[in-house]
């Protein structure tokens, strides 16, 4: 009877898929861990834990997603996917890309401030410093890896279908006696921390919990990241995007192009208040990310967007690709969102951690969000890894403070150059972009350009 019981509770409180013959819950392993988002940072977390013999869950990301968007991955991302599966794993994201091979900033009529050539920096002519690619086609690749067959060693990746959604977070003390709590919880923590989704009111137990959708995606909103929001409020400060008299909108998208492109590099222009980022994609595509400023608030239907965003670039000339006037014939509908005006400064909570953008909430024209969550994914299961190759006595919420410690000196650079650019571009005033152009220059000069990069480019 017991057994019964117990199998009932297992069935209706999971919905995962069988891999093989070995069928995955929590009752055959060490750690239940969840992940919050089937993005390409919940993805890469899921194949990294998977190949250090760690099975997670993963919930699908809520929004519904209808334009595709570029994304940028260094060295370093690269690197990660060749030591945790290999030189396959490599050699198929390559063929699906585009390898970048210099980074410049121009003014609004073409004018070059700086241009940084990555071969120069690299330690070998063929290495790749950074690769563009499109998130479908990234999140294809590593959902396959993640569905292959488990070796002996590996964990097991299960995905919970797109129609079960987490409903509620809930923390309790672990001596509760609750009949509705998942028996599978050996935790004797006094905090645990439970989740019910839409298809069952019964709370099931997690050792570990990472939110890692992107809350920059239409209807990507994330129970995991509310809740640490919601318990972490005196960690909330002005972000650097703050500004009390205009409003940060941004976007991400990516247009045809059927003329030839070059040079195949990561253009950034701006003028005063508008930042416009591109760059290329396979099949003749081009991945376009800005953000610009208004005084008002923007009341406008969604299929309007393409059009308004068109009108605010319009007076930037275009470097090497007519990247405005394809947006305005696009016929995928824009993803316009409110840049938030607040940053969250720890993003722990109890056994909870948010990784990428998830954390930092940033606009996309930061090319190198995804990759700083890719190398969140890489840092946090070294950190989980170590700690038991070690036999340390650490518990979750110990590595996560470490992690959040860790990742605030990781990222202190990479913040800096973005609040750098914020102070110029939306902060300066007219008369410093008509006088300021020497500045400029010097501000983003080859050089200068390397040493604000490196960490995320060149892996030093």
């Amino acid at each position: 009877m017991m057994t019964m019981v117990l199998n009932s509770q297992i069935k209706s409180s999971t919905n995962i898929t069988q891999f093989g013959k070995r069928f995955y819950s929590s009752t055959f392993s060490k750690k239940k861990i969840l992940i919050s988002g089937n993005d390409v940072v919940g993805l890469s977390l899921a194949l990294f834990l998977k190949k250090k013999g760690i099975s997670s869950e993963v919930v699908e990301s809520n929004h519904s997603k209808l334009d595709d968007t570029g994304i940028i991955l260094t060295h370093k991302n690269l690197q990660a996917y060749r030591d945790y599966v290999g030189d396959g794993l490599v050699e198929r994201i390559s063929k699906n890309g585009n390898k970048l091979s210099g980074s410049g900033y121009f003014l609004k009529n073409g004018d070059p401030l700086g241009v940084l050539n990555f071969n120069k920096y690299s330690k070998s002519n063929g290495d790749i410093i950074a690769l563009s690619t499109t998130e479908s086609k990234l999140k294809e690749i590593l959902s396959q890896e993640c569905l292959k067959p488990f070796k002996d060693g590996e964990g097991v990746v299960s995905f919970k279908k797109s129609i079960f959604k987490i409903k509620k977070v809930h923390e309790e003390n672990s001596n509760n006696n609750n009949n509705q709590i998942d028996i599978n919880n050996n935790n004797n923590n006094n905090n645990n921390i439970y989740l019910t989704f839409t298809n069952s009111s019964i709370k099931n137990y997690y050792d570990l919990i990472v939110g890692s959708m992107d809350p920059t995606e239409k209807n990507n909103i994330d129970p995991i990241r509310e809740y640490v929001i919601e318990k972490n409020k005196q960690f909330i400060e002005p972000s650097i995007y703050q500004n009390r008299i205009q409003q940060s909108y941004s976007f991400n998208t990516i247009v045809d192009c059927s003329f030839p492109l070059v040079p195949p590099i990561l253009i950034t222009q701006f003028l005063q208040g508008k930042k416009l980022v591109s760059f290329i994609l396979p099949n003749k595509k081009v991945a376009l990310t800005g953000t610009f400023t208004k005084e008002t608030q923007i009341n406008l239907e969604p299929s309007k967007f393409n059009q308004m965003v068109s009108n605010e670039f319009k007076q930037i000339e275009d470097v090497n690709v007519h990247s405005i006037v394809s947006l305005s014939d696009n016929q995928n509908e824009l993803n316009l969102f409110k840049v938030p005006q607040t940053h969250l400064t720890n993003i722990t909570h109890n056994s909870i951690v948010l990784i990428g953008n998830t954390a930092d909430y940033l606009p996309h024209d930061n090319v190198f969000i995804t990759s700083i969550g890719i190398e969140d994914a890489n840092k946090l299961v070294h950190l989980l890894v170590d700690n038991n190759n070690n036999n340390n006595t650490n518990n979750i919420q110990t590595l996560l403070n470490k992690f959040n410690n860790d990742r605030k000196v990781r990222l202190a650079k990479f913040m800096k150059s973005i609040k750098d650019d914020q102070n110029i571009i939306f902060r300066s005033s007219k008369v410093f972009f008509l006088i300021g152009k020497f500045y400029l220059k010097f501000h983003y000069f080859s050089k200068r350009q390397y040493n604000r990069f490196k960490g995320e480019l060149f892996n030093k």
